[in-house]
């Protein structure tokens, strides 16, 4: 595989949603595997392998992540379906999803690729 992916991306598409968020430089888009993620970067999507290529999963919103080791004895709701059995976990964030008075994590596999901006 790579032995450095903080590169530089090429963003090709971005799905028009809610707009570009306008205060982020795409210039300094970096792809990074998710182990890799630093407090402060601004998550904007997860890219998935697939067998012809890679697939973007971009998100409705980026959020500035705030990394932590994965717990698998988190009940948050997120964290039980992640299965550490097949791997390193990473959670990018623990104020991910706020569905109604909850909030979960964002547990994400250790080699997935991420597309983020760095913290300056």
């Amino acid at each position: 595989m790579f032995a450095n992916l903080n590169i530089p991306a090429m963003v090709a598409a971005r799905p028009v949603t809610d707009g570009t968020p306008s205060h982020l430089d795409p210039a300094n888009v970096r792809v990074l595997r998710a182990d890799e993620v630093r407090d402060g970067d601004t998550v904007l999507a997860g890219i998935d392998r697939r067998p012809t290529g890679f697939d973007v999963d971009w998100f409705g919103a980026e959020y500035v992540a705030h990394p932590r080791p994965f717990d698998p004895t988190c009940t948050c709701g997120m964290c039980d379906l992640a299965d550490n059995s097949t791997g390193a976990y990473v959670v990018l964030t623990d104020e991910f999803l706020h569905a109604g008075p909850s909030v979960t994590c964002d547990p994400w596999e250790a080699d997935r690729l991420v597309l983020i901006v760095p913290a300056t």
